[in-house]
């Protein structure tokens, strides 16, 4: 039973130190250096980066409410017309790198590149001009943590590609030859 429970504990202390350091943007090794079942004060908590300000539940409220209208004018920002162009140029850009070849595909890759940082201009103009309320720093920890989510699936997504076919063996050619 003890090897049971210990083994449900290290589990969740993995989930809790993979959680923290993508969140934290920190290695997994630095985080269970801190981490290890301690608890730390404030001061220290920011000075080893654990925490970006100090704040109650009531400010905890206060900055979900401004997440909630930042969605909430994101969706309508998509119906605007300078974001919806940048999004046919990157759709446009997209299709177009499936079949382009090497020296193409670099010109094109700086193109989607240009791409993504105008449809991040628009979406944030259009944003700011749907609701002028919103603070532009909370917009724009969205607006990076969007990014590292977009990072995170094209590094899977190169990881998941499937590898080229191996060459064939002699074998395996000269049985197709005979």
């Amino acid at each position: 039973e003890m090897a049971v429970v210990q083994a449900t504990v290290d589990g969740v202390y993995e989930d809790f130190l993979k959680v923290v350091s993508e969140g934290r943007k920190m290695e997994r090794d630095s985080v269970h250096e801190i981490a290890q079942g301690r608890v730390w004060l404030g001061l220290n908590a920011r000075e080893k980066g654990l925490v970006d300000k100090f704040g109650g539940l009531r400010d905890a409220i206060r900055e979900a409410k401004e997440l909630a209208k930042i969605k909430a004018a994101a969706l309508k920002a998509f119906q605007d017309e300078s974001v919806k162009g940048a999004r046919e140029r990157m759709t446009e850009i997209r299709s177009r790198l499936e079949f382009a070849s090497g020296a193409e595909r670099k010109d094109l890759a700086a193109d989607a590149r240009r791409a993504v940082d105008e449809m991040r201009s628009a979406l944030l103009a259009a944003i700011c001009k749907n609701d002028p309320t919103i603070k532009m720093e909370s917009l724009e920890k969205v607006m990076d943590a969007m990014d590292d989510k977009r990072t995170k699936v094209m590094d899977n997504a190169k990881k998941k590609k499937v590898p080229e076919k191996a060459p064939a063996t002699e074998d395996a050619t000269k049985k197709k030859t005979t």
